[in-house]
């Protein structure tokens, strides 16, 4: 990391009520509250919907899981496999 672009840190003053709803989404983002602020203060994009995506990914894996050791018939098992390769891709 080149010394100029080093984190430095800032001072930023917040009210019970404004930090409790931010710390929140924070939470829900899966981010620690600095880093969910300077998404937010960079205007980058942010997803609260993150502990909804893991659920749903650990059940994608539990899917192709099941699919690898009961699906015999090679044919079937490609079409589950590209199922799973869609879905992977739609909530990426």
């Amino acid at each position: 990391m080149n010394k100029n672009n080093k984190a430095k840190a800032r001072k930023v003053f917040l009210t019970d009520q404004e930090y409790e709803p931010l710390h929140e989404q924070a939470e829900n983002a899966a981010l620690s509250f600095s880093a969910y602020a300077r998404n937010v203060l960079l205007s980058q994009e942010v997803s609260t919907e993150v502990p909804l995506r893991q659920a749903v990914c650990e059940l994608l894996c539990r899917y192709i899981n099941l699919v690898n050791v009961y699906v015999l018939d090679p044919e079937a098992k490609n079409k589950f496999i590209e199922l799973e390769n869609e879905l992977w891709q739609s909530i990426k």
